[in-house]
């Protein structure tokens, strides 16, 4: 895809970048309109009829470079705005039957927006049921037969974080796709952003990190300060929350990323793969809302060991991966 920078930046950023792409664009065109007269300059006594033609000359170059540069900007607009066809969000679920119900409604909220402003026009809701002992799995069969966009994975034996994203990625058909926890640990409506943030910086991966973690305990925000330093240690990836449970992705990059964690360490290697691949990642902040029900594993002592157990053993494959030409 050719990648309009600079240009795209300033266009469809905010309104006062576009102020100055069109007083540069319009200092450029007086600056060249001069030149052009000077060059076909007459003197001061020639007759009307030369100056006339002088006048001319400088109104029809001046009339066609801003038709030509107003025929740029429409031809970057109409790229760059041109919606995605279809957003799968997906939630990895292991006794969430506590929570299940107000994830998809604000999933779904949140997608109609995104179809009334033109961002996407279609959405589905994927919930990936691992092995639940709760009543997850009844509600999600629920969820699915009374709503066309919602569908369900199973899965038989618990698969842990890593297989449940492996099952979300693979089940969906949008070209947008973006993983999240049932939770809710954001604002739902932060999506917008993310969707504007993958357009206007023609991004691949879009994801999240939190501005306040000290809600869900000392012990864990040290954790998670660490694990990032290691990941920048073991494969030079520079990300202030690798996972955090907030990555929209474009879904074409699956056609070069295989995922193989089968634990937590899958939130970093999607990450750090899709970089070693030259695909673009962008990070934004988001305020974070911890969990007030059930409980989570993530810093649990079984975790930790998988990360760092799947870590070791796939950095050699990661850090040997090239740019793709």
């Amino acid at each position: 895809m050719m990648r309009a920078k600079g240009v795209a930046g300033s266009v469809l950023g905010p309104s006062h970048h576009g102020g100055r792409l069109i007083v540069r664009d319009e200092i450029a065109i007086a600056t060249t309109a001069n030149r052009v007269a000077t060059q076909v300059a007459v003197p001061t006594t020639a007759h009307p009829d030369a100056r006339t033609r002088r006048e001319s000359l400088v109104v029809l170059f001046t009339t066609q470079t801003v038709q030509h540069n107003l025929q740029i900007t429409t031809n970057v607009l109409s790229v760059d705005h041109a919606k995605f066809s279809k957003l799968s969000v997906f939630f990895p679920m292991w006794n969430e039957q506590d929570y299940l119900v107000r994830a998809l409604d604000a999933a779904r909220e949140e997608c109609e927006e995104l179809i009334q402003q033109g961002d996407i026009a279609d959405y589905e809701l994927i919930i990936v049921n691992d092995a639940s002992t709760d009543r997850t799995g009844e509600l999600a069969d629920a969820a699915a037969a009374a709503d066309p966009r919602v569908r369900v994975v199973h899965h038989a034996q618990n698969r842990k974080l890593g297989g449940s994203m492996k099952s979300g990625y693979a089940a969906a058909t949008g070209d947008l796709v973006l993983y999240t926890d049932a939770d809710l640990p954001f604002d739902m409506h932060d999506v917008h952003k993310a969707v504007r943030l993958l357009r206007y910086y023609d991004a691949d991966v879009v994801s999240a990190y939190r501005f306040d973690r000290t809600g869900e305990g000392y012990v864990r925000t040290v954790y998670s300060a660490l694990y990032n330093m290691l990941v920048r240690v073991l494969f030079g990836t520079r990300m202030r929350d690798i996972n955090f449970a907030f990555k929209l992705c474009r879904t074409r990059i699956f056609e070069h990323i295989e995922l193989k964690s089968e634990g937590s360490f899958i939130d970093a290697e999607l990450v750090v793969r899709a970089q070693k691949l030259g695909f673009t990642v962008v990070q934004f902040g988001v305020d974070y809302f911890p969990r007030t029900r059930g409980v989570s594993t993530l810093s649990s002592p079984a975790v930790i060991r998988k990360i760092l157990k799947e870590a070791r053993t796939l950095r050699k494959e990661i850090r040997n991966i090239s740019p793709i030409q």
